[in-house]
């Protein structure tokens, strides 16, 4: 309901051209908000999500969004975290914070 309050917001507003939700519920709630302010998407708006949501594919209209493979970005935060829960544990001192990043490609599914 928030994310529909958003979209209505931002159609009330008059100027937005594109939205990309965090995740892909959301942006179907902003597609129902501005739906409401009698927008259309896409012809008067662009909206786009992040994940994939098996909803995504039946909404109307069907959303656009990044594919991301959850499993493999899991497996990497595990492989990245081992190593520091392996220092901790084995006593060894460890000054500051530690940092790691790694960088995921999604795939675009335009719909």
């Amino acid at each position: 309901e928030n994310a529909r309050s958003v979209g209505r917001m931002l159609g009330k507003n008059g100027d937005v051209e594109a939205v990309f939700a965090g995740n892909d519920e959301v942006a179907m709630g902003v597609i129902r908000g501005l739906n409401d302010c009698g927008l259309k998407v896409p012809d008067d708006v662009l909206v786009a999500g992040f994940d994939d949501h098996p909803l995504g594919r039946i909404w109307n209209p069907s959303l656009t969004t990044i594919r991301q493979n959850f499993q493999a970005v899991g497996q990497e935060a595990f492989a990245m975290l081992l190593p520091m829960i392996d220092e901790v544990r084995n006593g060894r001192e460890h000054s500051g914070c530690w940092t790691a990043s790694h960088t995921f490609v999604g795939d675009l599914i335009i719909r």
